[in-house]
């Protein structure tokens, strides 16, 4: 399952990034792939800063299952649900914390409520 996540603030140990819905924040774009364990098998990082009328487009391209973030722009949810992909809001705002929420099943999912990842696909 790929799972992509926008980054407002890179810190030097990447789980400790801040992730941010804020469309002119994000500089940054996290790509994780969760295995069917639950288990984090890869991470990638892709940079979109100033790019922030094309980031829809740039996600759409990265085929997410699940885009998470602790607040999500309208223009996002429009793209990414119009094309099947599902949004999860945390109230974390750190990424190692909002891949630990989606995976504890403390995330909203959208458009299905509340599940965990697990019942996700």
């Amino acid at each position: 399952m790929r799972l992509i996540f926008p980054i407002g603030e890179l810190e030097s140990d990447l789980k400790l990034s801040k992730i941010s819905g804020n469309l002119e924040k994000i500089k940054f774009i996290a790509v994780v792939e969760i295995s069917d364990l639950g288990l984090v098998t890869d991470i990638a990082l892709l940079e979109v800063g100033g790019e922030a009328e094309l980031l829809p487009e740039i996600i759409m391209e990265l085929e997410p299952d699940i885009f998470v973030s602790d607040k999500i722009d309208s223009n996002i949810v429009e793209a990414l649900v119009g094309n099947g992909t599902k949004i999860a809001l945390t109230s974390s705002d750190i990424l190692c914390e909002a891949v630990r929420d989606l995976l504890l099943g403390r995330a909203r999912v959208l458009p299905k409520g509340e599940a965990s990842l697990k019942f996700a696909n």
